[in-house]
């Protein structure tokens, strides 16, 4: 069966420099390629990028940062705002504009909001880090 090709990483327990954020960010892209080489059905001749992206951004993308610690404890949002390289994602993509925005403010304040902002950072540097992967990868399904 055809796998991508990933390297484990340790989970980071503090994000306070950029190489400990960059670590995070490998280790979540990596169990992104663990669930892509799960989902995948090695009875097609070859994979085509664009539908192992699809499979990635569809869910497991958002189900892996939303689930990870970074998204989930507070002490983790404004290092991940500090150390993204995509800290404006939410609000560049219209995702977080309007009423969303002021939902958030409102219902759960200033942690909410870097919360949402933090999720959406590491969540485009996270498929960011996929992409590059997915540019080094062969499609061809090897036999075995």
């Amino acid at each position: 069966m055809k796998t991508l090709k990933s390297v484990s990483y340790e989970n980071v327990e503090n994000l306070n420099t950029d190489f400990n954020y960059h670590q995070a960010v490998l280790s979540l892209t990596d169990s992104v390629i663990y669930a892509i080489n799960e989902a995948l059905d090695c009875d097609q001749i070859s994979f085509d990028r664009d539908e192992i992206e699809d499979l990635a951004n569809d869910s497991l993308l958002h189900e892996i940062v939303d689930g990870s610690q970074y998204a989930i404890y507070y002490h983790y949002h404004l290092d991940i705002l500090k150390h993204s390289t995509n800290s404006d994602y939410a609000i560049d993509h219209g995702i977080l504009c309007g009423d969303s925005l002021a939902d958030i403010i409102k219902n759960d304040g200033l942690n909410g909001l870097h919360q949402a902002l933090a999720f959406y950072a590491m969540y485009a540097d996270v498929q960011e880090q996929l992409s590059e992967h997915l540019d080094q990868t062969d499609f061809d399904c090897d036999e075995e």
